[in-house]
């Protein structure tokens, strides 16, 4: 039997085509993953860098309290107590303790500093401004010496700078009861790359005439608020709700989503709506757009509990 050879015109060619093909698809589909693999690791980093910043600043405030206000009893001058005021049974007014922010010479309260204020007072720590250079001395209080940065030819910098210092951060106090005098709320807020003693204009904008209705996830606020995903509000009211309840916030919520309508922005918020007196009676109250804002950490009370 004589066998013939049997061909097949450009079959080879046809197998390398659909081989490469097959191959680019696969090349495609791994190399798509990568964007979204450094985006995760960038949000991991971001929750270690801010998680350790809302530790340090924990123990700091801690220290700071006990030496600084408890230890001193009724004879402590420390802004961060005084400014709480006293008396009655409801919520104290909430402090900012912003070193930062005063060094950036931000206004005496929450809010733009050219524009209209909160009744928050924003406080330094006595021993900052009492330091040689109170500027730098809160730079390097509040910041977490992060990483290294480095010239353009791939040299660590010195002096100050040495350090990136990219995350900072500040404390918001209020007790629940101010009958309670020694027992605070501490809440530390994260900032990612806020500028060391500048205030950008327009910063800490503040609407008022925003409806609140505890336990609900949404709220109205007017379209001229810059906020996007992921910023954060500080509803800041300060006045009596429908019930002509006395209401003072400190309440902090992250910006899910962002819908537009007509003339007003409607926000879901992280959290439900909540008020520290725990009344569940709506209001209309005053939000602060917060910038450069990382996260917001609520921490274990302040407590009188310290030893000698």
């Amino acid at each position: 039997m004589i066998l013939q050879k049997t061909t097949r015109p450009g079959g080879a060619l046809v197998e390398v085509l659909i081989g490469f093909g097959i191959l680019g698809i696969a090349a495609t589909s791994v190399i798509t993953l990568f964007p979204f693999a450094a985006l995760t690791v960038g949000r991991a980093l971001q929750d270690d860098r801010t998680t350790t910043c809302a530790i340090m600043a924990d123990g700091q405030m801690r220290d700071v309290y006990a030496h600084y206000v408890v230890q001193q009893g009724a004879t402590t001058t420390e802004p961060l107590f005084t400014s709480m005021g006293s008396g009655g049974s409801g919520p104290s007014t909430p402090v900012y303790v912003d070193p930062m922010g005063v060094a950036a010479s931000q206004a005496g309260t929450v809010g733009d500093a050219n524009g209209t204020h909160t009744q928050i007072p924003r406080v330094n720590l006595s021993f900052i401004s009492a330091s040689t250079n109170p500027s730098y001395s809160a730079f390097r209080y509040c910041s977490l010496m992060d990483s290294l940065s480095f010239d353009e030819g791939g040299n660590v910098q010195g002096g100050p700078a040495m350090r990136e210092m990219r995350y900072n951060y500040a404390w918001m106090l209020q007790r629940p009861s101010n009958a309670a005098i020694y027992t605070v709320r501490m809440q530390v807020v994260v900032y990612n790359k806020r500028v060391f003693q500048y205030a950008p204009p327009g910063s800490e904008v503040v609407f008022s005439g925003v409806s609140f209705t505890p336990g609900n996830t949404s709220i109205t606020v007017p379209g001229a608020a810059d906020v996007r995903v992921g910023s954060w509000i500080l509803d800041a009211t300060n006045g009596t709700d429908s019930a002509s309840q006395s209401i003072v916030s400190a309440e902090f919520y992250r910006i899910l989503s962002v819908t537009q309508s007509g003339g007003t922005l409607a926000l879901e918020l992280n959290r439900p709506i909540s008020r520290l007196d725990g009344l569940q009676n709506s209001y209309s109250g005053t939000i602060v757009v917060m910038p450069a804002v990382a996260d917001v950490f609520d921490r274990p009370y302040l407590t009188g509990n310290f030893g000698p």
